[in-house]
This record gives structure tokens, C-alpha cells and sequence, in this order.
């Protein structure tokens, strides 16, 4: 009895010691990011070796890796790793081609999983580029009644015909991203998007009855806009064509000039029944309307000013060329200023702030800040069409059958293409390197 009870007693004070002794619990997983290092700077299109060591006591489940942008949201394919039993160390590449638009911040985001818990860690990379390149420009003319003909010329100036369209011309477009051409037509009003290999249609969006026509384009990174017969102002998605943007039905007057602004999207609108025109503000992210300025202007085109959620306006009243800085928020003009020698016949932007304006045969550069203008050259005809190649810093001036090609200056002529049709428009192409 006494050698069962000793042994009771020594099983209790066992039991005691081992309780008494503090219980190791497991601690989630520690990440040690090797490559690459904090705010490295790397040039798109890049790929992005990750090397990683991850201390943990339990296997991992899952890792997680992706660069994302300032609210965490990733601007690479996410990759998942599910490691195998007693593998800690990782090596893997990341794969980033452009920064989509908006990304201010980029972010090496890793997120481990085991059975003792989640561990994140971030690193803040650099990028730069990808940097534009010219790769040519498209003269788009008119050999007749309802016909268009595109050609293409490339940096050395050798061209091939793009494209012949049995329709009459509205408006043209270029995205360096998708490298693909928009045209806007018309008889029957078709929006059409070539990819510049082969001049391949990717796809196509005829205008809606009951009055089926369309007018100008507005190009973003993303969408292309156009005004349409029933008032209405369409976005669609450059890659695909699908419908990201659709403004109510207006059955008295059809919109011309589209702006693309921070938080809106302003349109020229003419009246169907008399001489009455005006702007209308939409809401960019839902289309809704979100008001009307009373405007006699006949809008040549919005740009972006300086500041947000302004807008410089180039149009004319009358025989009169005229720029405006509309307070989009606001509603109101705040400065007018007025061209004496005549209505604006082309115009486009330089880089922010500086622009180049022709009224009739003189082109000037108008900068924003200063509210100045600068004569820069004189042409024999009216200028047709101006644009301006941010990489080369040349001027394209187009007149009725001649392309001249500038510095940015405007004193030497770069090259010369006469054209034995009537010229419409010249647009660039602009992209990144294959």
C-alpha cells in the first residue's frame, strides 16, 4: 500500500513540474526578400528576378507574390507557389511589360502561409519607360467622293498602302499600346480598329439607328470615344471594342469636340433645329450628366489644362479663333483670349502646357502658363492638320496635298511628301520597342 501511494505522489509531482514549464508556441513564418533590393530602379519592359528564404518551423502551404501598385492592388500576374515538404528557399520571375495608368507606387508584395500563421512583407521598387519610340506615320487622304485612303510611311520615310476604304472620312486615331489605327468613316458611320501588322480589322461598331452617323474621336491610354447621330458619346475599350461608357440619349442636338478629363467628359454639343450650341459635363466613371454650360464657341477641341479639372477650349465664333479656360467643377470661364488673324484650323498638344495652334496659314505656340503665343512658321496653304512627335520633336504640317515635316522650331524642313489626293489627316505612330 505504501509503494502504491509513493508512486501516486510521484506521478502527481510530475505532473505539477511539467505543467509549470511554459508551453513553446509555434510562430508564424519570417520572410527574408534577397533579390532584389529596396527601391532598386528597373527600365521596362523588365523581368523581375525574386529570390526569397523564408525562416518557419511548420511547412509552408502557400506563397503569394506579385507587384502591386500604391493601394495594393497587383499590376503583374499574381504567382502562387505551393511548396513542397521542407522547401523554404524560392526563385522566380516576374514578367512586367508597362505601369498601367494611375500607378504612382510599386510594391514587391510576398505573402507565406503555414500552420502557424500568415506573413506578409512588402519592398518599394523603382520603374521607368517603357520608353516611346517613332515608328512611322499614317497620311490619310481622299482620292474621291466617299473614298479613303491610308498609307503608311515608315522612320525612313518608305510608305506601303495601309488601307483603301470605299466610305467617306470623319476622324482617325492612333494607340501606341495596342498599336492599332482607328478610323472613324462615314456613309455608312462606322468606327473601325486595325492592327497595324497586316492592317488587320481586330473590330468594328456601326452607328445606331435611328440616326445613324458619328463624329469626332477622343483617344485615352484605354478607351476611344466618339460622338454619335443620337446625341449620344460612346466609349469602348481599344483592345476589344466592348462598351465601357455610354451617355444619355439627347434627340435635339448631336455632340462634336470630346474632352477626357481627371473626373469628367466635356462635349461639344450643336443643335439640330437651330444655331444653338453648348457643352455638357458628364460624370467619366458613371456617365452620368452632371451639368450644361451655354456656350456660342464652336469647339475645335478640349485639352487638358495644367491644373485639374480644367480645360483649355480652342474654337472659333464666327471669323474669330478663341481660347478659353473652362473651371469644369465650377462652370464657368475664366480667361478669353482671341486670335485677330482668323478661325483656328488645327491644333494639337506638344507636351503639358505648350501647344501648337494654326490659324490659317500661321502656326503658332501657345503656352499656358504665360498665356503667350509665339509665331513659329508660315505655310503656302491652309494648314490641314497638325501633330506633333514627342520622340523626335518634330512638327507634322499637313496643307490639301502636302505633308512638310519640322523641327521643333518650326525653321527646317525635315522632309517633304506631296500627295496626289486631297490630304485629310496625318496621324502618328508611336510605340514601344518589339
Amino acid at each position: 500500500m505504501k509503494k502504491i501511494s509513493f508512486f501516486l505522489l510521484a506521478i502527481l509531482l510530475l505532473l505539477s513540474i511539467t505543467s509549470c514549464k511554459k508551453k513553446v508556441e509555434s510562430l508564424p513564418p519570417v520572410i527574408e526578400i534577397l533579390s532584389p533590393v529596396e527601391n532598386v530602379l528597373f527600365t521596362l519592359p523588365e523581368i523581375v528576378m525574386v529570390k526569397l528564404h523564408i525562416v518557419s518551423d511548420r511547412d509552408l502551404t502557400v506563397v503569394r507574390i506579385s507587384i502591386d501598385n500604391q493601394d495594393q492592388i497587383p499590376i503583374s500576374v499574381p504567382v502562387f507557389l505551393y511548396p513542397d515538404v521542407g522547401q523554404f528557399d524560392f526563385e522566380v520571375e516576374i514578367s512586367m511589360d508597362k505601369l498601367p495608368e494611375g500607378t504612382i507606387e510599386t510594391y514587391l508584395n510576398v505573402k507565406v502561409e503555414s500552420s502557424s500563421g500568415v506573413t506578409k512583407e512588402f519592398l518599394q521598387l523603382q520603374f521607368e519607360g517603357p520608353f516611346l519610340i517613332s515608328k512611322g506615320f499614317y497620311l490619310i487622304s481622299s482620292p474621291g467622293l466617299n473614298q479613303t485612303n491610308v498609307q503608311y510611311f515608315d522612320t525612313v520615310f518608305l510608305h506601303t498602302n495601309f488601307i483603301e476604304l470605299a466610305n467617306g472620312f470623319n476622324d482617325a486615331a492612333v494607340s501606341s499600346i495596342d498599336d492599332m489605327l482607328f478610323l472613324s468613316i462615314k456613309t455608312p458611320d462606322k468606327l473601325l480598329a486595325f492592327r497595324h501588322q497586316h492592317a488587320e480589322l481586330n473590330w468594328e461598331k456601326e452607328a445606331q439607328m435611328p440616326f445613324p452617323q458619328l463624329f469626332n474621336l477622343n483617344l485615352t491610354e484605354e478607351l476611344i470615344y466618339t460622338g454619335t447621330g443620337n446625341g449620344r458619346i460612346w466609349g469602348y475599350r481599344t483592345n476589344n471594342g466592348s462598351e465601357q461608357f455610354i451617355s444619355p440619349l439627347v434627340f435635339d442636338s448631336v455632340p462634336g469636340a470630346i474632352g477626357v478629363f481627371e473626373d469628367y467628359i466635356v462635349a461639344d454639343y450643336k443643335s439640330l433645329i437651330g444655331p444653338e450650341r453648348g457643352w455638357q459635363v458628364f460624370y467619366k466613371e458613371t456617365a452620368v450628366l452632371f451639368q450644361k454650360y451655354s456656350s456660342q464657341l464652336s469647339v475645335h477641341a478640349f485639352y487638358p489644362a495644367l491644373q485639374k479639372n480644367y480645360a483649355l477650349v480652342f474654337g472659333n465664333v464666327g471669323s474669330l479663333g478663341v481660347i478659353q479656360f473652362y473651371d469644369i467643377e465650377n462652370n464657368k470661364i475664366l480667361i478669353s483670349l482671341n486670335f485677330a488673324t482668323g478661325i483656328i484650323t488645327a491644333s494639337c498638344q506638344m507636351e503639358p502646357g505648350y501647344f501648337l495652334i494654326a490659324v490659317g496659314k500661321d502656326i503658332w505656340q501657345f503656352n499656358e502658363q504665360k498665356q503667350s503665343f509665339n509665331l513659329l512658321h508660315q505655310t503656302e496653304n491652309d494648314v490641314v492638320d497638325l501633330q506633333y512627335d514627342i520622340v523626335a520633336r518634330h512638327i507634322y504640317v499637313a496643307e490639301k496635298q502636302k505633308l512638310s515635316i519640322y523641327n521643333i522650331t518650326g525653321d527646317t524642313l525635315v522632309n517633304e511628301i506631296e500627295s496626289s489626293n486631297p490630304i485629310k489627316a496625318v496621324r502618328l505612330r508611336l510605340g514601344y520597342p518589339d
